[in-house]
């Protein structure tokens, strides 16, 4: 979401299903007189349970943006983006050739089970952040010039491994996973 000229905001709550909960706020100003510095920000915090007898996904957002500009022909945005999911991961399923049943109807009792916890969970977190220079030449030629930096985290992650014998027993598995970190620079010139 871009800054606009004006002041403004909304907060919003949804609750729902599964004890659903979700606070938003968007938050828009101009940060001086002449409206050339303006600057939106948004946050949100979430959290809901699964519809099977175990599961959650909860976290927090927040993203800000905050556009400068120099002239009538030229602006600089500067951009962020933090998300901090932190949620059960959902199994992966193994050997599903060997059911033979024809339709998920069939395994009801299954399809309302996790067959994992709400003790094995994944900490996730996200951060972006964005610098970008547009010049308009003329009617025709605007040059964009962008650099993006990204990082993902993951914190310890558990994936529950299912694997079906047959269409009454599931074996399940753990496959843990150590802390990585991935990070990406981008550089364009539109």
């Amino acid at each position: 979401k871009k800054p606009q000229e004006n002041f403004g905001g909304i907060i919003n709550y949804t609750t729902g299903s599964w004890g659903m909960n979700r606070i938003t706020a968007d938050v828009n100003t101009p940060l001086n007189k002449e409206k050339t510095a303006l600057a939106r920000f948004n946050v949100a915090a979430y959290s809901q349970d699964s519809f099977q007898d175990a599961g959650y996904n909860k976290g927090l957002f927040f993203s800000g943006s905050v556009l400068y500009k120099v002239s009538d022909k030229t602006s600089v945005t500067l951009d962020t983006e933090f998300h901090a999911p932190d949620k059960t991961l959902n199994a992966y399923v193994r050997n599903s050739e060997k059911l033979t049943l024809h339709s998920m109807k069939d395994l009801e009792v299954a399809y309302k089970r996790a067959f994992t916890s709400n003790d094995i969970g994944s900490k996730r977190t996200n951060f972006v952040t964005m610098a970008e220079v547009t010049h308009k030449f003329n009617d025709q030629w605007t040059s964009r010039t962008s650099y993006q930096r990204g990082e993902a985290n993951e914190n310890e992650s558990i994936f529950l491994v299912l694997r079906y014998l047959n269409n009454n027993h599931v074996e399940r598995m753990i496959r843990p996973f150590d802390s990585f970190k991935v990070t990406t620079d981008n550089i364009q010139q539109n």
